[in-house]
């Protein structure tokens, strides 16, 4: 198991310097708003922090640090092609964890990290290996 394995939780008010910690981190599981997000768009004058989030990550990413996308939500996976937001994350390097549970895709991570390569890591770590990630279902509920 790696031990500099990280966890954050997205919050509106965050700041850059939360990110910043993490960069010398090996990995960074981020448990993401809706489809997966963090603020990085600046839609007024009060978010306007917000600008320096994504340069944040992009730094943690630079620095050898896999970050994977997880989403408060119990039910529903993180979808980061859907708005602008999510594709943007995905342009810096964040990796999405599908429907895993933060702490699963934490203690994934850190297994992964311990007994993989980073390019191994990063593509194990959106397949079901375990039974960590569930099948896609359509709309009404259908495994498919």
């Amino acid at each position: 198991m790696e031990e500099k394995v990280g966890l954050l939780k997205i919050t509106i008010n965050m700041f850059p310097e939360q990110f910043e910690f993490f960069k010398n981190y090996k990995g960074l599981v981020i448990e993401g708003t809706g489809l997966g997000h963090t603020p990085g768009h600046v839609p007024n004058e009060l978010a306007k922090i917000h600008e320096k989030i994504f340069p944040a990550i992009k730094k943690v990413i630079d620095s050898g640090c896999v970050v994977v996308m997880t989403t408060t939500c119990l039910f529903g996976r993180v979808e980061m092609q859907v708005y602008s937001k999510g594709r943007d994350l995905l342009k810096l390097g964040v990796v999405p964890g599908e429907d895993m549970l933060p702490d699963t895709a934490f203690v994934k991570l850190a297994w992964l990290l311990g007994n993989y390569k980073k390019e191994e890591v990063k593509e194990l770590i959106g397949k079901n290996l375990r039974g960590e990630i569930s099948e896609r279902s359509d709309e009404k509920g259908f495994l498919y």
